[in-house]
């Protein structure tokens, strides 16, 4: 898998501190509040909607979030129990550490690539993450027959 975890700090370190984050007019931080509904009066539900006076309309940032919300939803019930499974299996604690981290990092990755519209990282995060969710069911599978 990563063989060297202090890459992956750097890559992390360097999404953290882009240059949208260290702008001094807080650019980055208006790119995500950008993305709120409240912010900009935009609903997708009437009665929201009715209760900011305005009409319904949607945004497509503010749909951007909400689908990458639902494709978490879709995606991370299925390691909570694929991975409550794997534990019972008493799998060796890096095979372990492997996965959950890397389930993790692959998760916030894909939701931060999703938001940021980065193809092709956003699918390569996505992929990984369903290998990993793909060999825990395996070998839950493998050790309970």
């Amino acid at each position: 898998m990563i063989s060297n975890v202090s890459s992956v700090g750097t890559l992390v370190k360097r999404l953290v501190t882009s240059s949208d984050a260290r702008r001094p007019d807080g650019r980055a931080a208006r790119r995500i509040s950008k993305k709120s509904s409240l912010d900009f009066k935009i609903f997708a539900n009437p009665e929201d909607a009715r209760i900011a006076n305005v009409k319904v309309k949607t945004d497509e940032d503010v749909e951007r979030v909400r689908r990458a919300h639902l494709n978490d939803i879709e995606n991370i019930p299925a390691y909570w129990v694929i991975s409550l499974i794997f534990v019972l299996t008493e799998p060796a604690a890096f095979t372990a550490k492997v996965c959950f981290y890397g389930f993790t990092a692959a998760r916030v990755l894909h939701t931060f690539f999703y938001l940021n519209s980065v193809m092709p990282f956003r699918g390569i995060s996505f992929i990984i993450g369903q290998i990993l969710n793909a060999f825990m069911a395996i070998r839950c599978v493998i050790f309970f027959i």
